[in-house]
């Protein structure tokens, strides 16, 4: 058994798999470790592209486009909706959410790749 290389399982701790290759993510918020399903040697592990005091949870891992999505959210609270390219470490803002809308930490999320939708469950 391989330990991975976290301190812990906490607030922003959430996973993601590709299907097609048999990779495992586990994101603690501002790490990405990418794990083989079948062996369990770890991939990668990349120190995700973002601002200091700021985290990536609620990922999901995209078939069609082979990007990781997900919420980021900032120090001053403020929530947006992100991509990660695990293949090309490109991380993009896509948009902010209404403030209306609180940060969920027991939610869950999900890609519908037929209407090419990021869904949050509360």
């Amino acid at each position: 058994m391989q330990l991975l290389p976290v301190t812990g399982y906490g607030t922003y701790s959430c996973s993601a798999v590709n299907v097609t290759t048999q990779e495992f993510y586990f994101c603690d918020g501002t790490q990405l470790i990418s794990i083989d399903a079948n062996s369990g040697n770890i991939n990668s592990n990349i120190t995700l592209p973002i601002p200091p005091l700021t985290n990536f949870s609620h990922i999901q891992y995209n078939q069609c486009d082979s990007n990781i999505y997900g919420l980021i959210k900032d120090n001053t609270n403020l929530v947006g909706f992100a991509k990660f390219n695990p293949y090309t470490g490109v991380f993009t803002n896509i948009s902010a959410l209404n403030s209306t809308i609180s940060y969920c930490f027991g939610c869950m999320t999900v890609i519908d790749p037929v209407a090419n939708f990021f869904c949050i469950s509360e």
